[in-house]
């Protein structure tokens, strides 16, 4: 079973997300999915770093989309990558100054 599919079910059977928030996370994992590989060669996420990630994000904000609209895309990601072992280099605790959300 794929990592995302893995996810889908997860946020779907045990989170019991709307169908909504699972069609929108889904939608902003492929979003960034494709992103990683026309700027990096790589359509696997889990290869993705912090940089990648802040390049992903001034791409969203100079596309035109509002903070509340890049944050709900972090909040995908920061819930794809929840409980990955490495994602705590990715995604500080919350007392952590480099924390990735956007002021309003």
């Amino acid at each position: 079973m794929s990592n995302f599919l893995a996810f889908t079910n997860y946020i779907t059977l045990e989170k019991k997300y709307s169908k909504h928030t699972i069609l929108a996370y889904s939608k902003d994992l492929n979003l960034f999915s494709v992103f990683c590989l026309n700027e990096f060669g790589s359509v696997n996420i889990e290869d993705c770093n912090y940089s990648q990630i802040r390049v992903w994000i001034v791409f969203l904000l100079d596309s035109g989309l509002s903070n509340r609209s890049v944050n709900r895309k972090l909040a995908s990601l920061k819930s794809y990558y929840n409980g990955q072992s490495w994602c705590k280099t990715l995604f500080r605790a919350k007392g952590d100054q480099r924390r990735m959300s956007l002021k309003k």
